[in-house]
């Protein structure tokens, strides 16, 4: 009857550790996890960022393009005005 008692408080006691080291357990699967969201979401936000300025950046070129595009066609047109003027002048 002893032994069926100490076996049965060791199976308790042994149950009580199980589910303590599982609450253990689990609270820092919690915390890693937390940490882990929280790093990929830090991440996440540095890309987007760098995708945006990156975006920036090759709109400032394509406009500097454009506007050298504008400028070179305008500077064209007026050369050729002047041409024509002093060609018809005498």
């Amino acid at each position: 009857m002893v032994v069926l008692f100490i076996i049965l408080a060791l199976l308790v006691v042994l149950t009580l550790g199980n589910f303590a080291l599982d609450i253990l357990f689990r609270r820092e699967i919690r915390r890693r996890l937390d940490a882990l969201e929280d790093d990929v979401a830090s991440k996440h936000a540095q890309s987007r960022e760098a995708l945006a300025a990156a975006k920036l950046e090759i709109a400032k070129s394509y406009a500097s393009v454009g506007l050298l595009k504008d400028v070179e066609n305008r500077i064209t047109a007026f050369l050729i005005r002047i041409e024509a003027k002093i060609g018809g002048a005498p």
